[in-house]
């Protein structure tokens, strides 16, 4: 096959692998945004909890 060829493959490839890592970059910070969400909750009900347990004056 003729080198055009093999060079429109070789850049078609690297456009893929690159939105890949664009993606995984996406997916990872959605990941870390809901981890966040998710300890600010548990802290949250923790304060919550220990304000039921305190004895008001």
């Amino acid at each position: 096959m003729s080198e055009t060829f093999w060079s429109a493959v070789g850049a078609i490839g690297s456009t893929l692998a690159f939105f890949g890592v664009v993606w995984q970059a996406f997916l990872t910070r959605a990941s870390l945004k809901t981890s966040q969400l998710m300890t600010a909750d548990a802290i949250r009900s923790r304060l919550d909890s220990q304000a039921r347990k305190a004895p008001s004056r």
